[in-house]
């Protein structure tokens, strides 16, 4: 196994971002160890890094998910419409049609509220920072004796 070079650092950070491949894989293609590719994911650069890169994501997914969300809107308003029609249909008829549709509409509205809650991903407050490995911990957190 080899060490990771700054040459294949971004073709690293590219096979990281999807989400198919493990970090074993990972290692492996690149021909390193599984524990050298954990420190180097560690180290405080290439943390930044992919940092930047999940945000970037994050923020993506956001904007895709608002720009899906009047559509969602639309199709949500259509179904709470429709459960306000009366089904004159033959009674045999109307059970499977009732089943259909609720099936229909729950999907619908599923994906509504999915689309919502993505949207509101960068409302959210953003977790602590976590200490850098073999950092000190501020004197807040440390167990204080008695």
């Amino acid at each position: 196994m080899r060490p990771i070079s700054a040459r294949i650092e971004e073709e690293i950070l590219l096979a990281l971002a999807n989400p198919l491949a493990s970090l074993m894989d990972i290692a492996s293609d690149f021909e390193i160890s599984l524990e050298s590719l954990a420190l180097w994911m560690l180290r405080p650069d290439i943390a930044a890094r992919m940092e930047a890169i999940a945000s970037a994501s994050i923020t993506r997914a956001v904007f895709v998910a608002k720009s899906f969300l009047p559509a969602a809107a639309r199709s949500a308003g259509r179904i709470m419409a429709l459960h306000q029609v009366d089904h004159g249909d033959d009674p045999k008829d109307l059970g499977r049609e009732i089943s259909n549709d609720r099936r229909s509409d729950k999907t619908a509205l599923d994906a509504a509220s999915l689309l919502l809650k993505i949207s509101r991903l960068l409302d959210l407050p953003k977790p602590a920072p976590r200490p850098a490995p073999g950092a000190i911990p501020p004197a807040s957190l440390t167990p204080q004796r008695e």
